[in-house]
């Protein structure tokens, strides 16, 4: 029960170090992914991301507590940044609006309550806003409505469905006394044979 935080914890520390746009809540980061893109670069942005997403999976992993949405809705912003630093004819606010809305959108099925909450907190006009509501209906096609995600929820049930049947079936056996009475069976058969062979010969 200590080894695993240490573990998720040391390794967590380590890309804090060498990502420091990855540590904490993300707020003040993500202030700092939109005004300051074009000077992080686009590689930068996209370890961030990548990093993000790491972190993330780092900390399930490894038994730490939290949920996983806000870190999906950072990367999804970096994304929207570094989508504006390699094509910067589109506005900044519209590509990282995009990406914050866009991706968990892939996982839950709120377009029309992600694009209103977008709307507002960036203060997008109707063009704009029509861009964020674009890429969240092309976002939610592509994952839940070609069934990726349900496919993936419905493997990991199998999966834990298996392992609990799995390791329910060998308690059942280690409890069960007739299965360790199998292998002596067949000599307490014999015995019992050679008893009444002798019984009925004497």
């Amino acid at each position: 029960t200590v080894v695993n935080p240490v573990i998720g914890g040391t390794l967590l520390g380590l890309l804090y170090v060498a990502v420091p746009l990855c540590l904490g809540g993300g707020l003040p980061q993500l202030y700092a992914v939109m005004t300051l893109g074009n000077r992080l670069g686009a590689c930068t942005v996209a370890v961030t991301a990548f990093t993000k997403l790491l972190c993330l999976g780092i900390s399930q992993g490894f038994g730490f507590i939290g949920g996983p949405l806000f870190p999906i809705i950072f990367a999804g912003a970096c994304t929207g940044s570094l989508i504006h630093i390699i094509f910067p004819g589109i506005p900044v606010i519209i590509s990282f609006a995009s990406g914050f809305a866009a991706t968990p959108v892939a996982i839950i099925p709120g377009i029309f309550t992600v694009t209103a909450l977008s709307s507002v907190m960036f203060l997008l006009g109707g063009a704009a806003s029509s861009a964020v509501f674009i890429a969240c209906v092309v976002s939610y096609i592509t994952v839940c409505g070609m069934g990726l995600m349900q496919g993936f929820i419905l493997k990991g049930m199998k999966a834990a469905e298996a392992a609990r049947s799995g390791g329910r079936d060998r308690s059942e056996s280690e409890l069960d006394p007739s299965s360790r009475t199998v292998v002596i069976n067949p000599l307490l058969e014999k015995t019992q044979e050679g008893e009444i062979s002798g019984s009925t010969t004497g």
